[in-house]
C-alpha cells in the first residue's frame, strides 16, 4: 500500500512537471505553428489527455492560452514598434492578418490598429 501510494505521488509529480514543460514550451515556440497533435507527439503523451491537464494547469483550453499569449506579445509590438499590423501579426504567429486581427478585436474589444494610435496618442 505504501509503495502504490508513492508511486501515486511520483506519478503526479511527473505529469506536474511534463505540464509544466509543455507550458514554457509554448511560452518559448508561440511564433511557430503549435498544434495541440504535435505537442503531444513531442511530449510523448495522448492529445486529449494532454488538452485536459493543460487546461487544468493553465486554467484555459491550449488554443486560447496560445492565442493570449501571441495578443499579450503583439500588444508591447504595437506599444513599441514601427512595425505594421500585418507585420505583427506574422511575427507573434497568427497565420495571417484578418485572423490576427480578427483574434485581437475579441481578446480586447478594439482593433489592433486603434491599439496602436490609442497607445501612441497616450505618449504624446
Amino acid at each position: 500500500f505504501e509503495a502504490a501510494s508513492q508511486l501515486e505521488e511520483l506519478s503526479k509529480l511527473n505529469e506536474h512537471n511534463t505540464i509544466f514543460q509543455v507550458i514554457q514550451y509554448v511560452d518559448r515556440e508561440y511564433r511557430s505553428r503549435l498544434q495541440l497533435q504535435d505537442l503531444a507527439r513531442h511530449f510523448h503523451m495522448n492529445a486529449t489527455y494532454l488538452g485536459q491537464l493543460f487546461k487544468k494547469h493553465a486554467g484555459k483550453p491550449f488554443k486560447e492560452y496560445l492565442n493570449d499569449k501571441r495578443i499579450e506579445e503583439a500588444k508591447l509590438l504595437l506599444k513599441r514598434s514601427g512595425m505594421k499590423v500585418s507585420e505583427i501579426a506574422l511575427h507573434v504567429g497568427f497565420p495571417n492578418a484578418d485572423y490576427f486581427i480578427h483574434k485581437f478585436k475579441l481578446t480586447t474589444g478594439i482593433l489592433p490598429s486603434n491599439y496602436k494610435n490609442h497607445v501612441e496618442s497616450k505618449q504624446r
